[in-house]
Protein backbone atom coordinates (compact mmCIF):
# COMPACT_ATOMS: atom_id res chain seq x y z
CA UNK A 1 0.00 0.00 0.00
CA UNK A 2 1.59 3.46 -1.01
CA UNK A 3 2.13 5.96 1.69
CA UNK A 4 0.80 9.13 2.18
CA UNK A 5 3.14 11.93 1.48
CA UNK A 6 4.20 13.90 4.38
CA UNK A 7 2.34 16.16 5.32
CA UNK A 8 -1.26 14.50 4.14
CA UNK A 9 -3.05 11.90 5.37
CA UNK A 10 -5.69 9.60 3.87
CA UNK A 11 -8.12 11.00 6.01
CA UNK A 12 -7.11 14.63 4.71
CA UNK A 13 -8.03 13.44 1.15
CA UNK A 14 -11.19 11.63 2.11
CA UNK A 15 -12.23 14.95 4.09
CA UNK A 16 -11.64 16.82 0.49
CA UNK A 17 -13.60 14.39 -1.63
CA UNK A 18 -16.27 14.18 0.73
CA UNK A 19 -16.23 17.86 0.88
CA UNK A 20 -15.98 18.15 -2.70
CA UNK A 21 -18.93 15.54 -3.50
CA UNK A 22 -21.41 17.78 -1.24
CA UNK A 23 -20.22 20.73 -3.27
CA UNK A 24 -20.84 18.99 -6.83
CA UNK A 25 -24.27 17.34 -5.16
CA UNK A 26 -25.31 21.02 -4.44
CA UNK A 27 -24.51 22.73 -7.21
CA UNK A 28 -27.02 19.53 -9.63
CA UNK A 29 -29.45 20.47 -7.20
CA UNK A 30 -29.45 24.27 -7.72
CA UNK A 31 -29.28 23.69 -11.45
CA UNK A 32 -31.66 20.97 -11.28
CA UNK A 33 -34.46 23.92 -9.53
CA UNK A 34 -33.10 26.06 -12.39
CA UNK A 35 -34.25 23.58 -14.89
CA UNK A 36 -38.00 23.62 -13.36
CA UNK A 37 -37.94 27.43 -12.51
CA UNK A 38 -37.04 28.20 -16.29
CA UNK A 39 -39.44 25.11 -17.60
CA UNK A 40 -42.60 26.67 -15.62
CA UNK A 41 -41.59 30.31 -16.78
CA UNK A 42 -41.48 29.10 -20.61
CA UNK A 43 -45.12 27.22 -20.26
CA UNK A 44 -46.57 30.43 -18.48
CA UNK A 45 -45.41 32.33 -21.59
CA UNK A 46 -46.52 29.77 -23.72
CA UNK A 47 -50.12 29.94 -22.37
CA UNK A 48 -50.14 33.84 -22.15
CA UNK A 49 -49.54 34.31 -25.28
CA UNK A 50 -51.92 31.11 -26.52
CA UNK A 51 -54.56 32.98 -24.08
CA UNK A 52 -53.72 36.21 -26.22
CA UNK A 53 -53.70 34.83 -29.47
CA UNK A 54 -57.35 32.88 -28.75
CA UNK A 55 -58.78 36.25 -27.12
CA UNK A 56 -57.42 38.94 -30.23
CA UNK A 57 -56.99 36.50 -33.14
CA UNK A 58 -53.31 38.41 -33.04
CA UNK A 59 -49.53 37.36 -31.73
CA UNK A 60 -48.78 39.44 -28.96
CA UNK A 61 -46.16 41.46 -29.00
CA UNK A 62 -43.69 41.71 -32.27
CA UNK A 63 -41.98 38.99 -32.01
CA UNK A 64 -44.30 36.25 -30.14
CA UNK A 65 -43.05 33.12 -28.70
CA UNK A 66 -39.36 35.13 -28.12
CA UNK A 67 -39.50 34.82 -23.87
CA UNK A 68 -41.02 30.89 -24.46
CA UNK A 69 -38.36 30.17 -26.67
CA UNK A 70 -35.33 32.02 -24.48
CA UNK A 71 -36.96 29.99 -21.25
CA UNK A 72 -37.01 26.94 -22.99
CA UNK A 73 -32.91 27.82 -24.14
CA UNK A 74 -31.82 28.32 -20.89
CA UNK A 75 -33.71 25.12 -19.65
CA UNK A 76 -31.90 23.26 -22.00
CA UNK A 77 -28.32 24.95 -20.72
CA UNK A 78 -29.20 24.43 -17.22
CA UNK A 79 -29.85 20.72 -18.18
CA UNK A 80 -26.37 19.98 -19.82
CA UNK A 81 -24.49 21.49 -16.89
CA UNK A 82 -26.49 19.64 -14.61
CA UNK A 83 -25.42 16.11 -16.91
CA UNK A 84 -22.25 17.29 -16.75
CA UNK A 85 -22.02 17.96 -13.08
CA UNK A 86 -23.45 14.30 -13.05
CA UNK A 87 -20.81 12.50 -15.19
CA UNK A 88 -18.14 14.35 -13.08
CA UNK A 89 -19.41 13.49 -9.49
CA UNK A 90 -19.82 9.88 -11.46
CA UNK A 91 -16.28 9.96 -12.19
CA UNK A 92 -15.16 10.98 -8.78
CA UNK A 93 -17.06 8.96 -6.61
CA UNK A 94 -15.84 5.85 -9.02
CA UNK A 95 -12.53 6.92 -8.83
CA UNK A 96 -12.34 6.57 -5.06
Amino acid sequence: MPEAPAGSSARGDEAGDNALTLFLTLLIAGFAIAVVVALVRGLVAFFKDAEHLRRTGQASGSRPGEKQNRMMAQRVLFQAAAILLVVLLGSLVAAN
